[in-house]
């Protein structure tokens, strides 16, 4: 399982994610890659991030690298409606492998390998980010300033939705998105291993993008992560305190 956070800066688009993945039969992986970029025809990049059915989902990721190769940004959803054709086919490849099965059946084969995807790209020169499922395929602009898909999406909604992100830069964002991937890691054991990140921006008019950035700076983020994670429990543990004795004092001396 999985923890994908997207959020719009500024002046770009950052994604991080955790790296642990589970097989059905419990076997747990610390050193997934789940944040990946793509290149359209046109030299436009875009990130996906997976969550869900690792192996359902590194399919349909190869067939949408094959057709990100033949087309190029026309649009605002020409990333979408790739992810979408990339899903559609894959579907019906699976049909094809199971002839013979029931309606029933082969929707039970499609929500036991269910996945999915966060997108974030640039198209002149706005953020987008959508998400889309395998089980109905539909790519969802999501219009917020940030996103949250995997089995640790609400932990990390409640704790980013509190934030006002409109003014955040890529550093606020990339920090601030890190720090939400360890707080789900910490409360979330389908969730682990190193926390990983992409940042996509606008670069002479193109989606630009890079994955994992280097080891130090992403170090130094989980550090300040944690700490700032430690340091703000002592200060809620004083704030509460003193709000505490407020109110004891001022039932003790009413007006």
């Amino acid at each position: 399982m999985t923890i994908i956070i997207g959020i719009k800066c500024l002046n770009g688009i950052v994604v991080a994610c955790d790296s642990q993945t589970t097989s059905q039969s419990g076997y747990k992986d610390d050193k997934a890659e789940k944040l990946h970029a793509i290149e359209l025809q046109d030299g436009n990049q875009f990130i996906v991030g997976e969550a869900g059915s690792a192996d359902f989902s590194s399919r349909a990721l190869e067939i949408m690298s094959a057709l990100a190769k033949k087309r190029t940004m026309e649009d605002y959803r020409s990333v979408a409606k790739c992810a979408e054709d990339s899903i559609a086919e894959l579907r019906q490849h699976v049909r094809n492998q199971n002839k013979g099965s029931s309606s029933e059946e082969l929707q039970n084969l499609f929500e036991l390998n269910a996945f999915e995807w966060m997108i974030a790209h640039y198209y002149d020169g706005k953020p987008y980010i959508f998400t889309l499922g395998f089980t109905d395929g539909l790519a969802i602009k999501r219009d917020k300033l940030h996103s949250a898909i995997g089995c640790g999406c609400i932990l990390a909604e409640f704790l980013i939705s509190r934030l006002d992100l409109s003014g955040f830069g890529s550093g606020h964002g990339m920090w601030t998105a890190v720090y939400a991937v360890e707080e789900v890691k910490k409360f979330d054991s389908r969730c682990g291993g190193r926390t990983r990140a992409a940042l996509i921006t606008n670069k002479n008019g193109l989606s630009h993008s890079i994955v994992n950035p280097d080891d130090a700076p992403m170090d130094e983020a989980i550090k300040e992560a944690l700490a700032f994670s430690d340091e703000s429990k002592i200060k809620w543990r004083d704030t509460a305190e003193e709000r505490i004795r407020a109110v004891i004092a001022r039932r003790n001396n009413p007006r």
